[in-house]
């Protein structure tokens, strides 16, 4: 069983890890991807997979990430 996590219920921001440099944010019944390197926020998903998806699209492009040579 999944359980909402906490705070979400009042609308309160929670982030979630997905990927390094960004989070899934879980606002009321909605999630969202946001890049803690450029600042970037995807659109509200109702799916927290779904926002993580968007993570991780925008993570292999972001601007702000570290090119390591």
């Amino acid at each position: 069983m999944v359980h909402p996590p906490v705070g979400a219920e009042s609308g309160a921001d929670v982030p979630r890890e997905s990927d390094v440099g960004s989070a899934i944010i879980d606002k009321g019944s909605f999630s969202h991807a946001v890049c803690r390197a450029c600042g970037w926020r995807g659109p509200g998903r109702r799916s927290r997979r779904v926002a993580g998806v968007d993570a991780s699209s925008h993570v292999a492009h972001c601007p702000g990430r570290v090119a390591v040579t």
